[in-house]
């Protein structure tokens, strides 16, 4: 029913075949989360945890019953009294994955090559730990703790939430990428419908309060950023842009304008106008570069290496038992091993 439509209107794929837009856009826009940093000698105890990652913490335990069971298999197949104890067995595997070590080893060929595997693998393990605890505990990751929406698509403990009425709502409710629709989801669905407030102010009030991120346009939140609060830019890109009719005789005239516009330099004024730009924050601290946080396929060499060992001992035990059966019942399968 209108000629031109000029608002916050970004150029989606729904619009297009139903209407045209300008060749430029008259403004282009990131969008972006903040949230109130925090307290790192709050989060001392915690951060023994954070260098690993829960799937990875899980496989390290899983590990380490794994290899008790196959200790407590191989014990008994070979009667190894020592290794025939469940919880010695356990106490090994422990103290091995601390670098303790024991005075006892396995008797057998097949436990002896199976704990010195684990050997291998304890001490790559305690080294990738050692490492990234270290650099997490003289990074910003305790002050910066999200970075990328996956981050925050991955973390439990803040709320997430955005304004309602404009485009970062918008896309959140048709979006079906990840981590969007994650994010998305615990916004929406978790009952709590201030998470989508339409008043912007009143999700900056808390995030003050603490635990809490907001979404919103990448520039005003830059604009309302401070050493308190942490404030990040996403990959995704909007272009605001004029709406004609479509097949309109405007569209034309409206693509030359904004030419002219790109060419004079007055998009730049404008936002410099509104947006002015601030002085560099000089912060108590400047936090340094921070580590990355190991994920599961950062540590495959380690999960091969589990894996190799656990099949290298299976072969030792099955060729221990051929060589064991045939000397007891005089199966000449192989002329070495019956002499």
């Amino acid at each position: 029913e209108a000629d031109v439509v000029c608002a916050a209107l970004t150029v989606t794929y729904d619009r297009l075949p139903v209407m045209d837009f300008a060749s430029l856009p008259y403004y282009t826009e990131h969008q972006g989360f903040i949230y109130k940093r925090p307290d790192p000698s709050a989060a001392l105890f915690g951060i023994i945890l954070r260098p690993l990652k829960q799937i990875v913490w899980f496989c390290v335990l899983a590990s380490i019953l794994l290899i008790a069971a196959s200790l407590w298999i191989i014990g008994n197949a070979k009667k190894d009294n020592l290794f025939t104890n469940k919880l010695w067995c356990m106490q090994y595997s422990i103290t091995t994955l601390l670098q303790q070590g024991s005075p006892q080893i396995p008797r057998s060929s097949a436990g002896r090559l199976l704990s010195s595997f684990f050997w291998l693998f304890a001490i790559s393990w305690a080294a990738i730990y050692s490492g990234n605890l270290t650099a997490f505990l003289a990074s910003s990751s305790l002050s910066t703790p999200f970075v990328y929406l996956d981050d925050v698509a991955e973390q439990t403990d803040y709320e997430v939430g955005t304004a309602s009425g404009g485009s970062p709502e918008m896309f959140l409710r048709s979006t079906t990428r990840e981590p969007y629709q994650t994010i998305a989801k615990r916004v929406f669905n978790s009952g709590d419908r201030n998470l989508y407030h339409s008043d912007v102010f009143y999700h900056l009030e808390r995030v003050k309060e603490g635990k809490y991120i907001f979404i919103d346009y990448y520039s005003f939140l830059l604009f309302n950023q401070s050493c308190e609060y942490a404030v990040h830019k996403t990959n995704l890109e909007e272009n605001f842009n004029f709406g004609l009719q479509k097949n309109s005789a405007l569209t034309p005239l409206f693509d030359n304008v904004m030419i002219s516009v790109y060419e004079t330099g007055l998009v730049d004024r404008l936002h410099l106008q509104y947006y002015p730009k601030k002085q560099p924050l000089l912060c108590a601290q400047p936090p340094p570069s921070g580590s990355l946080r190991m994920r599961l396929h950062s540590m495959t060499d380690i999960v091969v290496l589990i894996g190799g060992s656990l099949t290298l001992s299976a072969v030792t035990l099955v060729i221990e038992f051929i060589v064991y059966w045939s000397k007891k019942y005089h199966w000449c399968i192989w002329w070495s091993l019956c002499k």
